[in-house]
């Protein structure tokens, strides 16, 4: 069964999808998989599943500990990314990814549907309904370091107790966190803390202005600052320097300044 309608094996009528294989039980007993994919068409169709269908998925919702954790990943991030995230609860009532951190959910899922559609927000809120730990939860589900540290990055900015007043404010509060969405971490923070009002316009100011506030956005790069001496166990420090420098004065945002400024940085740390 594919996302794009029902398989041999499945009846989609009058809004209910019901497994026509002569023993459901046993359907999805050989291939477990089959139980991510009910939901999953579920949630593409807005449509609910037959009792005896969904009785013999949920009774064998331990058989998919024997999936690889990316196969549940994908799975999991493909309900988060649809129009009826809250296709989640059965699985995540039933145990389904317990030993993956997320054994719970305080509140239905729907409310979900309000985020904004980015991997980032979605998971967030999600792992944030759930209590779960998202270094955990990325470690076991294979994510990358670095989307790992975009969640913690998103916690850290939702705690912000003195949010940016300022273009320059703000980039600095930027230049501090992972590289993250900040349009649709605004937009996720105002469905339940109204502080983030005014936020989206502030950033639109930033994004106009076109002033650096990333190390990315620097008129140099690592590469570049090893060949020319600065070695790579200041490199962090080196660089979180110029950033300070060229957020307090764009101009400075040019290779032969930040060259020579990185000259005089690496002489400093030890």
């Amino acid at each position: 069964m594919t996302a794009e309608g029902p398989g041999q094996n499945y009846l989609l009528e009058d809004g209910v999808l019901r497994c026509t294989a002569p023993s459901p039980d046993r359907f999805y007993q050989e291939d477990p998989s089959r139980i991510l994919e009910l939901f999953t068409a579920c949630a593409a169709w807005n449509c609910t599943v037959e009792i005896e269908t969904y009785a013999a998925a949920l009774k064998n919702v331990s058989l998919l500990n024997r999936l690889p954790g990316t196969v549940l990943r994908e799975s999991v991030q493909s309900l988060l990314l649809s129009d009826m995230p809250q296709a989640l609860d059965p699985l995540i009532a039933a145990g389904a990814f317990a030993s993956y951190g997320i054994a719970n959910s305080i509140s239905c899922l729907c409310d979900l549907q309000q985020v904004p559609c980015t991997m980032e927000t979605r998971w967030w809120s999600f792992l944030r309904m759930c209590n779960a730990n998202y270094r955990f939860v990325c470690e076991r589900f294979g994510f990358s370091q670095r989307f790992a540290e975009a969640l913690v990055g998103l916690d850290r900015l939702a705690a912000t107790r003195t949010l940016p007043d300022s273009i320059q404010a703000l980039k600095y509060l930027l230049s501090t966190l992972p590289e993250i969405d900040y349009e649709a971490a605004v937009q996720t923070f105002l469905l339940h803390d109204a502080r983030w009002e005014g936020q989206l316009e502030l950033f639109e100011q930033l994004r106009e202005t076109g002033e650096p506030y990333l190390v990315r956005h620097l008129a140099v790069t690592p590469a570049e600052l090893l060949a020319s001496g600065v070695p790579a166990a200041k490199m962090n420090r080196v660089l979180r320097a110029l950033l300070d420098a060229v957020i307090k004065a764009p101009s400075v945002n040019t290779q032969p300044a930040l060259m020579m400024l990185a000259g005089t940085l690496k002489d400093q740390y030890r």
